[in-house]
């Protein structure tokens, strides 16, 4: 990190997904992580919220409605620790931790989710799915001489894309998927 840190023109920030094992633990990460990097703010930190997914092995994991009270409690103290500058990706975190909390009361995506209008998950054999959250398989990149292209304009994945935009899918709020629709809502409704 640090290495990476003092490269000119690179900026890198710790990640740390919270869940109900570490949600209590931030200030105290955040606080020997200083200890290393004195320089490091809270907007060196990426915060985010556990998901549960086939390929992460934790599918069958639910939470109680007292967990999801303390994450989102957390994660609000969080927010407001690294308030908002007026930078772009300042406003990206802001603003996806500012639908944590809507996400995590009613399991719904809190917009329009982009997967396949600006991205796919890729696993390690070659299969394209929609995100990394949705089970779905659209192809394989080996059965279309790796040309992803093909296989994003074929007439199912044009389908799922449009059950995605429906909220037809399982609905999460990862960055992966929240940051490009919330800057692709951003731009199609200003």
């Amino acid at each position: 990190y640090k290495q990476l840190h003092a490269l000119p023109g690179v900026d890198v920030a710790l990640g740390m997904p919270l869940s109900t094992y570490n949600a209590d633990k931030f200030q105290q990460t955040f606080d020997a992580a200083q200890r290393e990097c004195p320089w490091m703010t809270y907007a060196d930190f990426h915060v985010n919220i556990f998901h549960t997914s086939y390929y992460y092995g934790n599918a069958d994991l639910t939470l109680s409605d007292q967990e999801n009270e303390h994450l989102i409690q957390e994660v609000n103290t969080y927010r407001g620790l690294r308030g908002m500058k007026l930078h772009p990706i300042s406003w990206l975190e802001h603003t996806y931790l500012k639908h944590v909390e809507r996400y995590i009361r009613t399991g719904k995506t809190p917009m329009r989710c982009h997967a396949l209008r600006s991205s796919c998950f890729l696993d390690p054999t070659g299969i394209v799915y929609p995100c990394g959250m949705y089970d779905r398989v659209i192809g394989n990149l080996r059965e279309y001489d790796y040309n992803l292209a093909r296989i994003w304009n074929l007439e199912e994945c044009q389908r799922v894309q449009q059950e995605i935009w429906n909220y037809h899918c399982p609905h999460c709020w990862t960055p992966c998927e929240a940051y490009q629709s919330i800057l692709g809502d951003f731009l199609q409704f200003g």
